[in-house]
């Protein structure tokens, strides 16, 4: 997908322009049916005045009454209670490191490379990467075994797709600087869809930038930066570690998963223009650097990023930094000995939506920064907002000063939500601004519900383990000659499937494969489907599927492209049994005529999609397509819901007609997404007894339109922390409630058309961006919304987590699909009953 981004210095608006029947229950689970476990419900503490927000104490048994008032709904989800779902096994495996393959290069054996520590191998890791361009006719895939490279002046991948540069460990495989202090070690210049994995890149102190995925005008074969990976790396000893966008074009829609950022000495990722936006960094490990990560550094950046569940030990002066605004969502992180978590510089009227979820910071009780008057403060917003925060703890040092943990503050009034955090210090939380007395009154613009304070010595968790390198586990490899057709592949998966239980590997080197007919991989059994990218490119001449999963089906498919023509890419079938996951990390999914991906009535089975991308349904071939389509199972169409979730951790999509739409019973969370389209197009369509969250993501539609459409809704829907660019329009007579809380609504014509006439509907906190003024409040559409009404709005996003990928038990449906990319075809993924 290519996307453009325009924007302007400080604004929070920026514009992008899209170019270019019920299941066997498995005797396992047979006795969890018939009960259900009540999640706890703590106490709620609530109330705000003006410049801090106070406590007042309700009853545990009235916090319990309010909880129940919210879900008074008997067919509806109730999140609070503790869900099935997929339960991994205590020994199961997770994801692992598949390869070298015989089609990919080898540094050392193709390219003469010494990696012996002292050697200058510039010119052979040059030569290696110019290798992997799209019209070197090889594998665009380069294997660096265990050495030391070094490396005296930069070295440069341009106008690539689909290329992987992978090392054998990342601590045995380094690439190290030994030019001139302030260079840049990599260069990746106008490359998208690509892996650089696996690796150190030590910039020894004195490279200025270790990596730099910025884009130079005038490339020859130029591609848009997007769908980048960076996996399983070391990036350390520099003063940039990533820095995107530094060339003023895009450098978007990168994934950072579980990568040590050590010891640089301005930040470890560092976003520079508006349209180095939606960088998601994962289970990752930054240590002793100036900043974790940062769209402000030396003197210029813009952009948007998201962190989830990594550590942050000893930033000399914040983990998260930014200044120009947008969405940022940061979420189960932890922090220790850090000057800030969290620290969003003064930008008048601007706003930047944040939300802090579940994050526990340990503050230091001398800051590496030096600042003895700001000991305990760790977070600090200085624009408009909003910011919600849910499910911290903020542990402060016994020597904390005057400045409590979180500060708000801005030209006028900012939104500030706080909801079941956990502080060590009796002020907790100031939320100002520096409007004209009595503009606006606090109480509008402030909530806090069952926020606690206990002692230090009770709230000062260990840090998380976070994931390790994936491992090699040596798995069986079955070659398919390039350019087989679809028997030759059969015939191989045939073979592997004599292997159940082994998880062996059907490999598909670079090349293009013609399917005359679609290619199934078999019931029960773990086989691995895996090429070499993108380039590794399966094209179906039929009405049929590519690829059918019998189910249930355990397949793990990586690397490569499918081209569904007019029939389906992947066809999951029987994939409802209570357990049962599908995941997918990274796919990409486009131009389907009906759906890019169908979620077809499955009561039990959960669906997970990180840093996904659904895109191109209303742009031609398409007209009216479908992003992600979710359609409750049959128990949940009768009002009988059971287990099963569809959730979007983070993603991204365009020209869409609607890009999420959610009908009969379904459930889905969708988060941290960005969406942009021109023509006519709404981002969500909610009906029936469905349970939605939508929340942390840009909806860019037109600004005469819908960005969230409800129509007669007997359950509940979220829209929380949004940039819409349209109304939130609710129809019907449902019944349901529709909380509608701290979104940012841009230039919007209209915020809100609430026509359903049930009198529960919400729209309170909400902002808009007015071209004079900046970021101005929206007036409450209700009375300020009650303890019960705070904590239903938010128990579908405080209580879904993302799942725990590791092997489930047999019998159930256990799909894995990484870095996977489907076009066209009426559907690109169906995942059927």
């Amino acid at each position: 997908m290519q996307l453009g981004r325009l924007g302007a210095t400080g604004m929070s608006v920026v514009l992008r322009c899209v170019i270019c029947s019920i299941a066997t229950l498995p005797s396992a689970y047979a006795f969890e049916e018939q009960s259900s476990i009540k999640g706890s419900v703590p106490i709620i503490e609530s109330n705000a005045h003006r410049g801090q927000i106070g406590r007042t104490v309700v009853a545990a048994n009235t916090a319990n009454s309010l909880i129940n008032d919210a879900h008074a709904f008997k067919s509806c989800v109730d999140f609070t209670e503790a869900q099935l779902g997929p339960h991994p096994l205590s020994e199961g495996l997770g994801d692992e490191f598949v390869g070298p393959f015989a089609s990919w290069s080898n540094l050392k054996t193709t390219f003469g490379a010494k990696g012996d520590g002292v050697t200058d191998d510039t010119a052979a890791v040059q030569a290696a990467l110019d290798s992997l361009s799209a019209s070197a006719g090889r594998s665009p895939a380069l294997f660096v075994p265990a050495g030391t490279y070094l490396i005296k002046s930069t070295v440069t991948v341009a106008g690539a797709s689909g290329i992987s540069v992978i090392g054998q460990d990342p601590t045995t495989t380094i690439l190290k600087w030994n030019g001139e202090g302030g260079g840049t070690l990599l260069h990746i210049n106008s490359v998208a869809y690509s892996r650089f994995d696996r690796l150190t890149f030590d910039g020894s102190g004195t490279a200025g930038v270790v990596i730099d995925q910025s884009s130079v005008p005038n490339t020859p074969h130029a591609y848009f930066d997007t769908g980048n990976e960076y996996a399983d790396d070391i990036i350390k000893n520099g003063g940039i570690g990533i820095r995107a966008g530094a060339n003023g074009a895009g450098a978007a829609e990168s994934s950072v998963l579980r990568v040590k950022f050590l010891n640089n000495t301005v930040a470890g990722i560092a976003l520079k223009n508006f349209n180095a936006l939606d960088w998601w960094v994962w289970n990752s490990d930054f240590e002793n650097n100036a900043v974790g990560i940062t769209n402000y550094a030396n003197g210029s950046g813009a952009g948007n990023f998201h962190a989830y569940n990594n550590i942050f030990k000893n930033s000399k002066i914040a983990d998260l930094t930014l200044l120009n605004t947008g969405q940022f969502n940061f979420r189960d992180n932890y922090s220790s000995g850090s000057s800030m978590f969290l620290n969003e510089q003064f930008y008048y009227t601007n706003a930047a939506t944040t939300r802090v979820q579940g994050n526990t910071i340990i503050m230091p009780s001398i800051r590496p920064d030096g600042n003895a008057a700001y000991v305990g403060n760790t977070i600090g917003q200085g624009n408009m907002g909003p910011i919600i925060l849910s499910g911290n703890t903020f542990v402060s040092p016994p020597n904390a000063g005057p400045h409590p943990p979180v500060e708000v503050y801005g030209q006028y009034w900012p939104e500030c939500i706080s909801i079941s955090n956990t502080f060590t210090v009796p002020v907790t939380m100031t939320c100002v601004g520096g409007s004209p007395a009595g503009a606006w009154s606090t109480s509008q613009h402030v909530a806090s519900v069952n926020d606690k304070v206990v002692s230090a010595s009770s709230a000062s968790p260990a840090p998380p383990k976070l994931p390790g390198v994936l491992p090699s586990r040596n798995r069986t490899i079955i070659d398919v000659a390039p350019g087989s057709d679809s028997g030759a592949i059969q015939e191989a998966i045939d073979k592997a499937s004599k292997m159940c239980g082994q998880a062996p590997v059907v490999h598909l080197p670079y090349g293009t494969y013609a399917l005359t007919d679609g290619v199934t991989i078999p019931a029960n059994c773990n086989i691995q489907l895996v090429g070499d990218g993108n380039q590794t490119r399966l094209m179906l001449y039929g009405t049929g599927a590519a690829l059918t999963l019998q189910g249930p089906s355990r397949a793990i498919l990586r690397e490569f492209y499918i081209n569904a023509g007019k029939g389906t890419g992947i066809e999951v079938k029987s994939a409802d049994q209570l357990g049962s996951r599908v995941y997918g990390q990274q796919l990409l999914v486009n131009r389907s005529a009906q759906a890019n991906v169908f979620v077809d009535g499955l009561d039990y089975t959960d669906v997970e999609f990180d840093d996904a991308e659904f895109a191109y349904t209303a742009a031609a071939p398409p007209i009216g397509g479908i992003g992600l389509k979710v359609v409750g199972g049959p128990l949940a169409q009768t009002g009988k819901p059971r287990y099963g979730r569809t959730n979007v951790f983070a993603g991204s999509g365009g020209a869409n007609a609607v890009t999420f739409d959610v009908s009969k019973g379904a459930t889905l969370m969708a988060r941290d997404f960005w969406y942009e389209g021109t023509n006519p197009t709404v981002y969500a369509r909610i009906s029936d007894n469905s349970s939605v969250t939508l929340e942390g993501s840009r909806m860019a539609v037109p600004r005469d339109g819908d960005s969230v459409d409800i129509a007669n809704l007997s359950c509940a829907a979220s829209v929380l922390l949004n940039a819409p660019d349209a109304q939130v329009k609710v129809t019907g007579n449902g019944g349901g409630k529709v909380w509608v809380l701290g979104n940012n609504f841009s230039q919007a014509m209209t915020w809100w058309k609430d026509s359903a006439g049930s009198g529960t509907n919400l729209f309170n906190f909400n902002r808009r961006a007015d071209p004079i003024e900046g970021s101005v409040a929206i007036p409450d559409a209700n009375p300020p919304p009650s303890d019960g009404s705070l904590l239903a709005a938010f128990a579908q996003s405080d209580y879904t987590k993302p799942g725990d990928i590791r092997d489930l038990p047999g019998g159930v449906t256990d799909v894995r699909l990484y870095r996977v990319e489907v076009e066209l075809g009426a559907f690109g993924v169906h995942v059927g009953r």
